[in-house]
C-alpha cells in the first residue's frame, strides 16, 4: 500500500499490488502464516470491529458498482475465458456473504472480537 495526499492535504491508501489477493490467485501465493489459511482464496476479515449498520453502510457501495465491477471482466481482453470465470465466481462469492444478514454477522461481526487487527 502507498499512502498519497491531495494538494488539500487529504490523504489516502492506495493498494497497488495484488498477487496475494484471492481474486488474482497467483500460483506463487500462501497466506501469511498464524492466520489459519489454506489458501489466499480462504477469506478472513482482519479490518476493525464495526456494528451491523455500519457495515451495511461500508457494503452499499460494493453493492452498487457490481454491475460494474463484473462487467469489467468481460471487457479486459488479455484474460483468459478461465480466469474471467473464475475470478467473477470468487467475486460472487463476496456479493453472497454481504448479502446475507446471517453470514455478515458471522463473518464480519461474530469472529471480529478478540483478533488483532494486523
Amino acid at each position: 500500500m502507498q499512502v498519497v495526499q491531495t494538494p488539500a492535504g487529504k490523504r489516502f491508501t492506495v493498494p497497488y499490488d495484488f498477487d496475494y489477493s484471492g481474486l488474482v490467485d497467483a500460483q506463487y501465493a500462501v497466506p501469511g502464516t498464524g492466520l489459519g489459511l489454506v489458501t489466499v482464496r480462504d477469506r478472513l476479515y482482519r479490518g476493525p470491529c464495526h456494528t451491523p449498520e455500519e457495515f451495511e453502510t461500508a457494503f452499499q457501495p460494493f453493492r452498487d458498482k457490481k454491475s460494474a465491477i463484473m462487467s469489467l471482466y468481460d471487457t479486459l481482453p488479455d484474460m483468459s475465458p478461465a480466469y474471467r470465470k473464475d475470478a467473477k465466481a470468487y467475486l460472487e462469492q463476496f456479493y453472497a456473504t454481504i448479502n446475507n444478514k446471517a453470514l455478515v454477522k458471522k463473518v464480519f461481526i461474530d469472529d471480529c472480537h478478540g483478533r488483532p487487527y494486523m
